[in-house]
C-alpha cells in the first residue's frame, strides 16, 4: 500500500500541464511538452511579443524541471544568407557591406572587422542599412548589438543575448565590391527573448516557483 501511494503522488507531480499565474499577472503555460513564459501586453505594450520564453523541459526529479531554449545566435546564423556581387556604380577599391533584418526598434550598432585589422562601425536603422569600407579587403566579420538593452527585471537583470557575433571571417570573392548579409531571425523581439539553459522551476502541488516568483495553477 505504501508503494502504491508513493507512485500515485509521483504521477500527479508529473502532470503539470496547464496555465499558471503570478500575483503580477505574468503567466506560465505548459502544453505540448513546451514551457511558455508570457507577459500580457493588454494596455501599454512594453515588449514586442508577450511571449518572452519558449522552452523545452525535462524532469530532474519529482520537484524540479530544467528549461532549455535553442541558442538564438545559433538560430540567427543558421538562417543567414550571404549575397556577394559586383556593383558597377562603386569603385573597385571599396567594399559596401549591407544588412537586411526585420528589426525596426532602436538602432543596432554593427561593428565590422577585416583582415587589415581595421575596425568599422555604423548605426543600423530602417533608413541606414549599409556601410562603405574605404579599402579593398579579403575577409569581413561582424558583431551586432542593440543601442539599448531593456532589462527583464526591475533590478536590472537581463536573461537574453546582448549581441550577435558572426564567429567567422567571410572571404570576399574576386571582383566583389558589395556584400549583403540577410538575417531574418533578428526581428524586434530577438533581443527581448529569454535565453535559458538549465534554468530550474520548482514544482509544489499546483504551484510553480521560478526566479523567485510563485505561479498558481488556474482551474480548467
Amino acid at each position: 500500500m505504501i508503494f502504491i501511494y508513493c507512485f500515485s503522488v509521483l504521477g500527479q507531480n508529473r502532470n503539470i500541464f496547464g496555465t499558471y499565474v503570478s500575483e503580477y499577472g505574468t503567466k506560465i503555460e505548459i502544453s505540448n511538452n513546451k514551457f511558455f513564459y508570457i507577459v500580457p501586453q493588454d494596455h501599454s505594450p512594453f515588449w514586442c511579443n508577450d511571449t518572452l520564453a519558449v522552452c523545452t523541459f525535462d524532469f530532474e526529479d519529482e520537484s524540479f524541471i530544467s528549461l532549455k531554449t535553442v541558442h538564438p545566435i545559433a538560430l540567427a546564423l543558421k538562417d543567414m544568407t550571404i549575397v556577394q556581387m559586383c556593383d558597377t556604380t562603386l569603385d573597385d577599391n571599396v567594399l559596401k557591406v549591407s544588412f537586411n533584418m526585420p528589426y525596426q526598434k532602436t538602432n543596432l550598432i554593427i561593428e565590422l572587422f577585416t583582415n587589415t585589422y581595421h575596425e568599422f562601425s555604423f548605426d543600423y536603422s530602417t533608413s541606414n542599412q549599409s556601410m562603405m569600407i574605404p579599402e579593398k579587403v579579403k575577409t569581413v566579420s561582424f558583431y551586432i548589438t542593440p543601442e539599448r538593452i531593456t532589462p527583464h527585471r526591475a533590478s536590472g537583470l537581463f536573461y537574453g543575448v546582448i549581441g550577435v557575433e558572426s564567429f567567422q571571417d567571410f572571404t570576399i570573392n574576386e571582383n566583389v565590391n558589395s556584400i549583403l548579409f540577410e538575417l531574418p531571425a533578428i526581428n524586434d523581439s530577438f533581443f527581448e527573448n529569454y535565453y535559458l539553459n538549465n534554468d530550474y522551476v520548482k514544482i509544489s502541488n499546483d504551484t510553480l516557483t521560478w526566479k523567485g516568483d510563485a505561479y498558481i495553477k488556474m482551474p480548467l
